[in-house]
């Protein structure tokens, strides 16, 4: 990346016009949202007056820690997909802004987004990887967090702060310090403390150690049982009077919040959906706070008046004791599929544990957003594809090639999923009729589907191999839902509905006929997986007419 380019882009946001904060309790609740995340983005946007706009791709949480140091408190961020931005988000930029930096290469925004904003001034900010580009907008300040790249909540909880701590924020891998980083330590003289924030599932004792070797700093970690208790922790710490709430498991929320949060000193606080700490009840009963999302991201929880506080007799539950509203059940699919099966009902969420007095070190919790061009696998991938492919052979099936491209697929639709899909409140199509969760939103760059029980839009689905990846077979998909599914649940939970049994199997319909065999068909061959979140699919392609992936197959499988 030319050195340049990216010191005039850091300049920029640093003197980017800024008018006095608007009142920023967007109704009631004090809630600050739109339809999506795209929406989300425009409403935050409206809040600061800024000449620059930052924009990225809503599915690469990689280039979310440079859009955050790009916008600084300064520039509002939008999201867009790889080739298309969304109307409404194209015709805010232009209309309110003067100049447009674009985060990541055009593997993440391509050329096609960028000419639809050349009206104005547009540069791009791209590195070999996130250490790169993070470390060569370091400034030599007198502190420094650091924070592992790998987990979104604490790299961006974190991003709020440094504005009050008057530091950078520096990423590091988890066993491992970042040549760039080790460079920056040995010229930075001025460096007198660093804060390590993040378990040390997320930042090793190794790297803590190999810090020392670099810097005579003090170096003192700043971590929590988990993301949540760290961010509570943060907050304690910096003593900010006003918070912003986010759901902790949804980066783009997170990442929207960053720059707003910074320009009003607002301190992060991470919580889930509707099961909130003490911390969080405290905050939202007695502090300044805005939460940014929506309702199914966080439920904002009522309190009784002061004279209603009393409980009657028998009443001793407390607002932080309070369940969690269970989402509802989706329609059991049919026994026998049609093209393709149909969903079974969503897992019901489990009441979590307590915590346990002493607690164990820090696991983070898995990411919201898949990398969809991802070339590895994860393991929550591998252990789904060996569950699948175990069970195939069990039942005389030939184990699944691993398609580059299906991976593609499926990564693509579980992260439109858990973005852009509501149990609660599905898509209906132009009938009135609801969608289930083969459907797709009109968040990307593809068809837009509402997938009915009665197949009436299946051809839209079954493209999208096509469509996403250039792959040109028809494709097949199960899906499934439940609170932070895992493999083995949902396989368990495709064994037991008939229809995606049979799926799975290649049974009762889905081995071709003699007849189909003679025209080069053949029974299904390739399948790609993704599990994230509170959802998991497998979609799957025959290889007719000699017809292979163009990407190529993992050797895994």
């Amino acid at each position: 990346m030319n050195k340049k380019i990216l010191k005039s882009v850091l300049a920029l946001t640093l003197t980017a016009s800024m008018l006095s904060p608007l009142n920023v309790l967007a109704d009631k609740e004090h809630r600050i949202a739109g339809q999506s995340r795209f929406d989300t983005a425009i409403e935050l946007a409206k809040l600061t007056k800024s000449d620059t706009a930052v924009v990225m791709n809503y599915q690469k949480f990689p280039d979310a820690i440079t859009a955050t140091k790009v916008a600084n408190a300064n520039s509002p961020i939008y999201f867009t997909a790889k080739d298309r931005m969304d109307s409404k988000t194209l015709y805010t930029i232009l209309n309110n802004h003067k100049k447009v930096v674009i985060v990541g290469g055009k593997n993440a925004v391509s050329k096609t987004v960028e000419n639809q904003l050349l009206s104005l001034n547009v540069e791009r900010v791209e590195g070999n990887d996130r250490y790169e580009t993070n470390a060569k907008g370091l400034t030599n300040t007198e502190k420094l967090i650091i924070v592992s790249g790998e987990q979104f909540a604490d790299a961006l909880v974190t991003s709020s702060i440094s504005k009050k701590l008057c530091s950078d924020v520096a990423l590091t891998q988890k066993d491992n310090v970042p040549n760039g980083l080790k460079n920056y330590l040995k010229n930075n003289k001025n460096l007198k403390e660093i804060f390590i924030v993040g378990g040390k599932a997320s930042v090793s004792p190794k790297v803590e150690k190999e810090l020392k070797a670099y810097t005579k700093a003090n170096i003192n970690r700043i971590s929590g049982y988990d993301r949540y208790e760290t961010s509570e922790r943060l907050a304690d710490i910096i003593k900010n009077s006003k918070y912003t709430i986010v759901n902790g498991e949804q980066f783009a929320d997170n990442l929207l919040a960053s720059p707003f949060s910074q320009r009003e000193n607002r301190s992060i606080i991470l919580t889930k959906r509707a099961k909130h700490s003490k911390y969080v009840m405290n905050v939202f009963e007695n502090k300044d706070y805005v939460v940014v999302g929506g309702k199914t991201q966080v439920e904002i929880p009522t309190f009784a008046k002061p004279e209603e506080n009393k409980p009657s007799d028998g009443d001793t539950t407390k607002p932080s004791e309070q369940k969690p509203e269970e989402k509802p059940v989706d329609p059991k699919p049919e026994d026998k599929p049609a093209d393709k099966p149909e969903d079974k009902k969503p897992e019901e969420k489990p009441t979590e544990p307590e915590k346990p007095s002493e607690k164990p070190e820090e696991k983070p919790v898995e990411d919201k957003l898949l990398d969809v061009d991802s070339p590895e696998l994860s393991a929550k991938e591998k252990e789904l594809i060996k569950l699948v492919n175990d069970y195939r052979e069990q039942h005389g099936k030939k184990r699944l090639k691993v398609s580059k491209s299906l991976m593609k697929v499926a990564r693509t639709h579980v992260n439109d999923l858990n973005m852009n899909f509501d149990m609660a409140n599905p898509p209906v199509d132009s009938r009135g009729i609801k969608g289930n969760m083969h459907s797709w939103s009109d968040k990307g760059n593809w068809t837009p589907v509402v997938y009915t029980k009665d197949h009436k839009h299946d051809k839209l689905t079954k493209i999208k191999p096509k469509e996403i990846a250039g792959y040109d077979q028809t494709g097949y998909e199960v899906a499934v839902n439940g609170f932070l599914i895992t493999p083995q649940r949902a396989l368990e939970k495709w064994k037991n509905s008939p229809g995606h049994n049979d799926t799975i199997l290649s049974q009762n319909g889905w081995d071709p006929t003699p007849e189909e065999i003679d025209r080069s068909f053949t029974p299904l061959s390739n399948m790609g997986v993704a599990i994230n979140g509170d959802y998991a699919c497998i979609w799957f392609t025959r290889d007719d007419y000699g017809i292979v992936d163009p990407m190529g197959y993992f050797e895994f499988n």
